[in-house]
């Protein structure tokens, strides 16, 4: 049986929120067009992104949570929205094997892709945002550069065992 590491009792914690970008609203007349079908959920969401666009109440950004816990040696991300495992994969290998990455966490808003996977296109990177009332089909191309230097500065901020 193996041994079970025990964990220092120590605590330190942060929380950030970045606001993300959004990335072009389609164009009116592809979000008239769409706004012809009041029975789909894409026709309500163009309707609404009319109007919000009208009275000029179109959000630039999103108050992105992004939440970073040391204990002891372990090193935990928070992060709000449906996460693509990219951020993991690339958390574990700048932190280290100790690294532990949470989606889901404060604010369930959209997929939050990365650089590769909006390239890609597709439901994640291209569409899905539409579903969750966002006002653009996508993040803006930084997505990815904002949300990993938020995590590098929460890191930083909670210091090293």
């Amino acid at each position: 049986m193996q041994k079970m590491d025990s964990l220092k009792p120590t605590l330190t914690t942060r929380l950030k929120t970045v606001p993300l970008e959004y990335g072009a609203l389609p164009p009116y007349d592809a979000l008239a067009a769409a706004a012809k079908n009041p029975n789909s959920y894409r026709g309500r969401w163009a309707a609404r992104m009319i109007q919000l666009k009208t009275n000029g109440k179109l959000p630039k950004t999103y108050p992105y949570p992004l939440q970073c816990w040391r204990v002891g040696d372990l090193l935990w991300l928070s992060m709000g929205g449906e996460v693509v495992v990219d951020y993991s994969l690339q958390f574990k290998k700048s932190f280290g094997p100790r690294t532990w990455v949470t989606s889901y966490a404060n604010d369930v808003m959209a997929y939050i892709p990365t650089f590769r996977i909006l390239q890609e296109g597709g439901y994640e990177g291209q569409s899905s945002m539409a579903v969750y009332g966002l006002p653009a089909d996508r993040w803006k191309e930084n997505v990815e550069k904002l949300v990993t230097q938020a995590a590098n500065q929460l890191v930083k901020e909670t210091g090293s065992e």
